[in-house]
């Protein structure tokens, strides 16, 4: 982009009217542009805080270079640092929101994700005006990327056709401190396929880890053979492998050609299960057990394996039962009943969710493998009285994320109360208005 003249005036707000007395002079790169509500350009952004009107100068950029917001769920992230991260009005995180920060001891509920003009993830709103860098916090099951990945070995060639971010992992979910730059021939060992066969990326041997490119960054393959191998993720806790205490020889490739030198430890016999290699017709050849360290299936036996998966609950979560006499099993697909809840009590310590492959919890553990199904208990329950809050406490909706604050001190009438994040919190109003209870105080109707 250059300007039009010497004297195109740099701003510091996107809607240029804050004149921050300094003037564009020489052709420079733009971060992104804005559009008024009929399409046209009005604006471009050359750094943080600095904008130029689009009138001023002359744009020679090439593709789309504006911000996309897409709604995703099942996402929350955390802060990378214990200093926080601070949260923004806008997408493009140029406006920042005074002293306000996300802390670093909870998770926080994404609603949307915000993708540049390449598809790579630069922002993430938490609520109505409230964003963070992406580049600020971690994200956890990431709502951008496609269920059901499976990898396949194979080898060829791609191109990349612009400046492409390289990841970690097969979901795209961690990017590494890396890209790739225009134009550049990667020779890719693996082929990333959605659930409908689709290809999604690539993975290539980067300094002597696999590394993963998305396919929207790279030009057609130009050729190349594929393998027989399918490499598929296998959920955390669902699958294991027994090696009767045997020194089973492990392998660092999924086809179990390169023997690592290292044998499985034989005071241990039960082995959690990462991803499976299976062979053309479907069959299980190898066992993942984490870090690429594979054993032929023939050298084990498969174990256990489970129709839902468990995480653990934030730290003072509580659940309720209305008093109901609701049946406790002692596992958390909730196969095995052992007994019922005390009709002597509501209010329940959760420890442990179970979810299944959709996401969704189906049972909770109350402590001890103590699993009631998610159907016989209650997130939240009714509750009338007042609270006592000041101007300028946050407030949450009801999936833990910021929402806003207080406007004005005073007395609220309270309609429900919940755990948030493992505090307890009651409603002011609607979903989006939860205060954290010790921020206040509470008065029974």
């Amino acid at each position: 982009m250059t300007p039009v003249n010497k004297k195109a005036h740099i701003y510091s707000d996107k809607s240029t009217t804050k004149d921050s007395g300094k003037a564009l002079s020489e052709a420079t790169q733009i971060e992104a542009f804005f559009k008024d509500p009929n399409g046209n350009v009005v604006a471009y952004r050359l750094a943080k805080g600095q904008y130029v009107k689009a009138a001023d100068v002359t744009s020679n950029e090439k593709g789309d270079t504006s911000l996309t917001e897409t709604a995703v769920s099942n996402t929350t992230v955390t802060t990378k640092t214990s200093a926080g991260a601070q949260l923004y009005t806008d997408n493009g995180t140029t406006s920042e929101i005074a002293n306000t920060k996300i802390g670093n001891s909870q998770q926080y509920t994404v609603v949307a994700k915000v993708t540049d003009a390449s598809g790579n993830i630069v922002a993430y709103k938490l609520a109505d005006k409230q964003y963070v860098k992406a580049g600020d916090v971690t994200a956890t099951g990431d709502g951008s990327t496609a269920t059901g990945i499976t990898e396949t070995q194979a080898t060829g060639t791609v191109q990349t056709k612009n400046i492409a971010q390289v990841y970690t992992d097969k979901d795209f979910k961690n990017a590494e401190a890396v890209r790739i730059g225009k134009d550049q021939t990667l020779n890719y060992t693996s082929v990333l396929k959605d659930g409908n066969g689709n290809i999604v990326g690539y993975g290539f041997d980067n300094a002597g880890h696999t590394s993963y490119i998305k396919v929207a960054d790279v030009q057609n393959d130009t050729g190349g053979s594929t393998g027989d191998l399918t490499i598929a993720v296998v959920p955390s806790g669902t699958m294991t492998v027994d090696s009767g205490k045997k020194a089973v020889t492990v392998y660092s490739d999924a086809a179990t050609t390169k023997d690592s030198g290292a044998k499985l430890d034989t005071s241990y016999s039960t082995w959690a299960v990462n991803q499976t290699a299976k062979d053309k017709d479907g069959k299980i050849v190898a066992y993942d057990l984490g870090n690429n360290q594979w054993v032929k299936a023939s050298d084990v036996t498969a174990g256990s394996t489970s129709s839902v998966t468990t995480g653990a609950m934030p730290t003072g979560t509580a659940l309720y039962s209305n008093f109901n006499a609701a049946t406790i099993y002692s596992d958390p697909e909730t196969t095995q009943s052992i007994g019922n809840l005390n009709t002597s009590y509501d209010e329940w310590s959760a420890f442990k969710v179970a979810k299944d492959a959709n996401g969704n919890p189906v049972a909770y553990d109350l402590g001890n493998n103590q699993w009631v199904k998610a159907s016989d208990l209650q997130l939240q329950k009714a509750l009338n009285g007042t609270f006592d809050a000041n101007a300028g406490t946050a407030l949450y909706s009801s999936n833990g994320s910021l929402s806003g604050t207080i406007k004005s001190d005073g007395l609220y009438r309270v309609f429900a109360v919940t755990y948030l994040n493992g505090r307890q919190a009651v409603k002011l109003g609607n979903d989006n208005q939860w205060i954290i209870a010790a921020t206040g105080d509470y008065y029974p109707a």
